[in-house]
């Protein structure tokens, strides 16, 4: 009988190890790897925002032309985010390759051209971005003028159909780029890998999402003391688990274990990608890498992905979700922060923790594993593993939710008075007393 392989593994398992050969792979340290590129990520891009809006802050907003020229100086800068997480890589790489490559040869051969693709990458999406914004106003106006909707159902139908054709362009690109195939930058021979299309994609999102926390922080702060309160009194609702700010100890807890959870699935999930890349890059020297493994299916199953995850950003809502977040955090770092309040340095600590456990679930790891999820069901064995695959991501993403509300089912009565005409009103409770009779309970 032929042994089954796993989906990631070409050939014949190699042979065993001694402990003397042990040479540490890139999955073996990848949650180190991840939770230093998450905290580096998380830093950079939270350092970015707050210049931006520390310099907006300056500039009256009558002055278009200069406030134009720092949205376009931090859109400039702000690709160089990812020099800090490349150089960790390149660290992480020199002692887990097996080619004898330093970190000085892993700098000098791979940070120019990494940073020339996440340019090329980046302005490619920010024409997209110009689009979407387009492409949602648009929306929205129709709703509002010809279909006479309110506000909030024309927001909900602008919000749906702009993530989802988000969702297609990101494909599309990917697609795009897997047909150019190979490109030579000066001496170097290139390929935009899904791995920086995921990458500037959670970029974009991470940097928008601070923006708008700290612009909710400072509009709070130039208020008086009076509107201050009146927004201190006003109750959150949180979207999930990482938004208790009751700081119990068991949700908190709670809360660390659920980030364990999602940041260890996550890492299982990149190394296996990781190995998907590797073996692209030896293997696709031309041709498409979606139909590498499974020809003409591989496209049925990309396609077919796609869709579901154009889906999966409807149902979750995941552009209010986002506005609502910033929302959210941006008035609890406002409280907490405000000296008269008086919160304890552990308290804050505590929240930025939640904050910190709560963008890198649901704005970095969101977008990274939605970009990447249709190109890594291209590679199933058989049909069954597309669907374990897609269950598998999406399972990641929804541990922090919070249970859905359970509904009791209505009461069933085995004692019925036959002879007499009954009545149910769904919105009052009926009960039946000791000789037969319904009665009302708010009418008693």
């Amino acid at each position: 009988k032929k042994s089954i392989q796993p989906a990631t593994m070409r050939g014949p398992p190699p042979p065993p190890m001694s402990d003397a050969d042990f040479v540490p792979t890139f999955f073996s340290i990848g949650f180190l790897y991840n939770a230093s590129f998450f905290a580096l990520y998380f830093d950079s891009v939270f350092a970015c925002a707050w210049l931006c809006e520390a310099l907006l802050s300056r500039i009256p907003k009558e002055n278009i032309p200069l406030r134009t020229l720092v949205w376009a100086l931090m859109f400039t800068l702000l690709p160089l985010a990812v020099v800090p997480a490349e150089l960790f890589r390149y660290i992480v790489e020199s002692y887990t390759n097996n080619k004898g490559q330093t970190f000085g040869d892993l700098l000098v051969s791979n940070l120019g051209r990494a940073i020339i693709q996440e340019y090329i990458i980046y302005y490619f999406f920010a024409v997209i971005s110009a689009l979407l914004v387009f492409i949602w106003f648009y929306t929205h106006h129709r709703c509002r003028l010809r279909r006479n909707t309110n506000e909030a159902a024309a927001s909900k139908t602008a919000d749906a159909l702009t993530m989802s054709v988000a969702v297609f362009f990101v494909e599309l690109f990917f697609v795009i780029a897997d047909w150019i195939g190979f490109y030579n930058i000066g001496t170097t021979r290139a390929r935009i890998q899904l791995i920086d299309v995921s990458r500037v994609a959670s970029l974009l999102a991470l940097f928008y999402f601070f923006v708008l926390v700290l612009r909710k922080y400072q509009k709070i702060r130039e208020k008086e003391e009076e509107e201050r309160v009146e927004i201190y009194n006003q109750p959150l609702t949180p979207d999930n688990i990482y938004q208790d700010l009751s700081l119990d100890p068991f949700k908190f807890y709670q809360s660390v274990l659920v980030f364990a959870s999602q940041f260890i699935l996550f890492t299982i999930y990149d190394s296996a990608f990781f190995d998907l890349l590797s073996n692209l890059s030896m293997d696709a020297e031309s041709g498409f890498a979606i139909s590498l493994r499974n020809g003409w299916r591989g496209w049925v199953y990309f396609i077919s992905a796609t869709m579901i995850m154009m889906q999966f950003v409807i149902n979750t809502g995941f552009s209010k979700s986002f506005r609502d977040s910033t929302n959210f955090w941006g008035s609890a770092i406002a409280f907490h922060r405000d000296p008269k309040n008086h919160t304890s340095y552990k308290r804050r600590i505590s929240i930025m923790i939640l904050f910190f456990f709560d963008t890198t679930v649901n704005a970095q790891m969101l977008v990274f594993l939605v970009t990447i999820i249709p190109f890594v069901a291209t590679f199933g064995n058989e049909p069954i593993d597309f669907v374990l695959n897609l269950v598998a991501a999406l399972y990641i993403l929804e541990l922090d939710d919070f249970p859905a509300p359970r509904q009791e089912p209505p009461p069933v009565h085995l004692h019925v008075n036959h002879n007499r005409d009954i009545t149910f009103d769904s919105d009052d409770q009926t009960n039946e007393n000791d000789d037969g009779e319904f009665f009302n309970e708010d009418v008693r």
